[in-house]
């Protein structure tokens, strides 16, 4: 309750203080739509769109599907004052669960390997004492 996200939830403020995420869609915010976020080379800019302005085919694209994590993490820099803050989906993988993962492991070891004995594990000779 101390106001710390007064611009990005009130009304006269948010479509300024905001850029909503959309995948595959330009960077464009403000109340009119008229403001965008372009690369300039590595850097992030806020630019006005317009005749005196930039076209919105010059706007950097969001691709919540991007290989690699560097958009995501660009996004997650910007901060106001000098930025609108980004809302919405920064970055969505479709990865196997770890328990998937695990187990192709695990199956890819015994494949290779065989499926192995802990009879022979413990009473093998490849073992030391501590004292």
């Amino acid at each position: 309750a101390d106001g710390s996200y007064r611009a990005l939830t009130d009304r006269a403020t948010r479509d300024e203080a905001r850029i909503v995420l959309e995948h595959g869609r330009p960077l464009v915010f403000g109340a009119a739509r008229d403001k965008g976020i372009r690369l300039r080379g590595l850097q992030a800019e806020v630019v006005a769109i317009g005749p005196e302005g930039a076209r919105e085919d010059e706007l950097l694209v969001h691709d919540e599907r991007a290989d690699g994590g560097a958009l995501g993490f660009l996004l997650a820099q910007l901060a106001a004052p000098g930025f609108p803050v980004p809302l919405g989906v920064f970055r969505a993988v479709e990865l196997p669960s770890c328990e998937a993962r695990h187990a192709g492991l695990v199956a890819a070891a015994q494949a290779r390997h065989g499926r192995g004995d802990l009879q022979t594990l413990l009473a093998g000779g490849n073992s030391w004492e501590i004292g």
